[in-house]
Order: C-alpha cells, then sequence, then structure tokens
C-alpha cells in the first residue's frame, strides 16, 4: 500500500510539474503574440481619413458631378474641379499620364522621382478605379516648401461624368515616400491567436495565484 501510494504522488508530482511547464510556455507565447498585436507599425507616421471639403462643407466619399472647391488631407490641399483636378491651393500636384490623371494601383510607390502636374482630367477614365499620386506643400506661405506625398482612393462612373472619392492618405514625414493604398495600419494577429494569448496568460496568472496560496 505504501508503495502504491508513493507511485501516486510521483505520478501526481509529474503531471502538476508537466502542466505547469505548459502553462509557462503558453503564457510566453500568449504574451510574445500580445505584444505582436499591440505593436506600432513601421509607417505609423502615415495620416488617413474619408472627409473632404466639398465647398468648405465636410463630405465623407463624397460623389462629385458639378464644379466644386475640394480639399482632402486635413485641407493641406485643394483643387478647383470639374472635368480636371486645377491645382488652387497647398501645391496639389498630381501624377499623369498625358493630360489625364494617371490611375495607379495599389502598392505603386508615391514620391519625389515622380512627375507631377498642376491639371489632370478625369472625365476621360469612365469606369476605371485605383489611386490618384498627389504630392503638397506644409509650409506656411513664404516659407521653403516641406512636400508630402499622398494618396486619394478614386473611381468614375461608367458614362464619365461622375467621380467618387472614397478616401486618402499622406505621409506626414516630410519627403517620404507612400504606396497607393499604404494607410500604415499594423498587421493583426488572428482571432484564434489573440485568443490563444489572451487565455493562456490568463490561466498561467490562474495557476501562479494557486501556487501562492498552497
Amino acid at each position: 500500500m505504501t508503495k502504491k501510494l508513493s507511485c501516486e504522488k510521483t505520478s501526481q508530482a509529474y503531471v502538476k510539474t508537466r502542466r505547469n511547464r505548459t502553462f509557462g510556455a503558453m503564457a510566453t507565447a500568449g504574451a510574445a503574440l500580445l505584444a505582436l498585436n499591440l505593436s506600432t507599425d513601421a509607417n505609423a507616421a502615415i495620416v488617413t481619413g474619408t472627409n473632404f471639403l466639398v465647398d468648405s462643407s465636410a463630405v465623407n466619399s463624397p460623389t462629385l458631378t458639378t464644379t466644386v472647391m475640394l480639399a482632402a488631407f486635413d485641407g493641406k490641399a485643394s483643387w478647383y474641379v470639374s472635368h480636371e483636378f486645377s491645382w488652387w491651393d497647398g501645391w496639389g500636384r498630381i501624377i499623369k499620364t498625358g493630360d489625364a490623371i494617371k490611375v495607379l494601383s495599389s502598392g505603386y510607390l508615391i514620391s519625389a522621382g515622380r512627375v507631377f502636374a498642376d491639371l489632370g482630367e478625369w472625365t476621360g477614365l469612365g469606369g476605371q478605379s485605383g489611386y490618384m499620386g498627389i504630392k503638397f506643400d506644409f509650409a506656411p506661405q513664404g516659407q521653403s516648401a516641406e512636400f508630402h506625398y499622398g494618396w486619394i482612393d478614386f473611381s468614375v462612373n461608367e458614362a464619365g461624368n461622375e467621380l467618387t472619392l472614397n478616401s486618402w492618405a499622406y505621409e506626414d514625414v516630410e519627403g517620404k515616400a507612400i504606396a497607393a493604398g499604404d494607410t500604415g495600419s499594423p498587421v493583426p494577429v488572428p482571432g484564434s491567436l489573440a485568443l490563444l494569448a489572451s487565455g493562456a496568460t490568463g490561466l498561467a496568472a490562474l495557476r501562479r495565484r494557486k501556487s501562492a496560496a498552497a
């Protein structure tokens, strides 16, 4: 009987040790996953929005059909928009192909190495969608230019007479390039991994409290 009890105690101690080690490993992995989920992306300086000023009124994702005064990037660049984007203030220059706005694909690098111009027609882009590449100037009037780069996500209806502006983003570091479509958002941990991380951390904490009480 004594030998049997000794074996049972040894077995229980072994199971407890293995369980504690498992909880410890899970907690370490959980903490690492949570740290990853909460980490700041390298592109955190990118500012985004869906708000535009249309004739001085704030509008989210507007559809333009008539001549308006348009501002984006928190009002830092503005245009007179009819059948084309005409620079108004803030050095709102646009990447063009010929006379038309160049429709950029996601990932296209918008930088100082691109050719920007004052005017860009959009009415000939019926049925197309993508990004406009834009540079503008942060500096107050009379001071040296501080060029920043950004994009506007847009689409044109099939008839070519309606322009919809979906969202915008810009890099708030002077002179730094930005990829079309880049919002600077950190890559999220998949839901199941995040759940594992939080659960493991909680179980480890509970185990420590029980051990301390014992």
